[in-house]
């Protein structure tokens, strides 16, 4: 009978330490699954609205809006007056050199050219504040 109470004893020692054990697991998760919720609860509105954030400008990036590509349009044009510019500038400094007459017609031109991009500017610039055709 000693026999059989040391290895029911050995039994209920085992269970005891089993069921501690998981009683102990069981608290432990109950209180990580609680804390991750509640952390969950207090980001996911700022999560979603950054993770929407994240799609539009990859969106935007695909798929440019007119608005966008009219403001890189503008630019491109300011750039190209730019350029213009240094041109007249090239060709006036060409002209002060000896034997070099000015070519008229090709500083005209280029006047011509920078009035034009001009005017795109202006009818990009009021088609941005409203609904407006522009002729190219």
């Amino acid at each position: 009978m000693k026999r059989k109470n040391g290895f029911l004893q050995h039994v209920a020692t085992a269970l005891n330490i089993g069921g501690s054990a998981a009683v102990v697991l069981y608290d432990a998760g109950s209180i990580i699954v609680s804390k991750s919720t509640y952390y969950a609860q207090e980001t996911v509105p700022n999560l979603s609205n950054a993770l929407i954030s994240v799609i539009k400008s990859v969106v935007a990036a695909i798929f440019p809006s007119e608005r966008m590509r009219n403001k890189n349009r503008i630019l491109n044009l300011e750039k190209k007056i730019i350029t213009l510019h240094y041109e007249i500038v090239s060709q006036i400094s060409k002209h002060t050199e000896e034997g070099y007459t000015l070519d008229n017609a090709i500083v005209r031109n280029l006047f011509e050219q920078i009035k034009a991009s001009e005017a795109e500017i202006d009818c990009l610039t009021r088609r941005r504040v409203k609904a407006v055709r522009c002729t190219r």
